[in-house]
């Protein structure tokens, strides 16, 4: 997982949203920093380092914490739950599907 100091990156880079995001969802601050770090997961700002699992990891997870803000705050959306379905069918290599559940989990809160 990203360390404080990684996290703290991701929010200072990515400052704008997308141009095709709703930028109320991007700036909201239950779900925006999570957003954030997700973004900057995949577009390269941060864990360019990362193995392409712990990449995909941390995109997961984090995208899930957003979801978990986002359906808090906004209701259920039925495109974030695509859009991690999404994230499971770019895995091109052997990923632990235990890790996954774990990461869906602490993601959601349900340790």
């Amino acid at each position: 997982m990203l360390t404080t100091e990684e996290v703290q990156l991701a929010l200072d880079r990515v400052a704008m949203p997308p141009a095709d995001m709703v930028s109320e969802h991007f700036h909201d601050e239950a779900c925006g920093p999570a957003l954030r770090v997700y973004l900057a997961l995949s577009n390269g700002q941060i864990g360019e380092d990362l193995a392409p699992d712990d990449l995909l990891y941390n995109r997961y997870y984090w995208f899930n914490r957003y979801a978990v803000a986002y359906d808090a705050k906004f209701g259920y959306d039925a495109g974030n739950e695509q859009q991690i379905t999404m994230l499971l069918e770019e895995i091109d290599f052997d990923v632990d599907w235990n890790v996954l559940e774990d990461l869906h989990n602490a993601a959601r809160g349900n340790h």
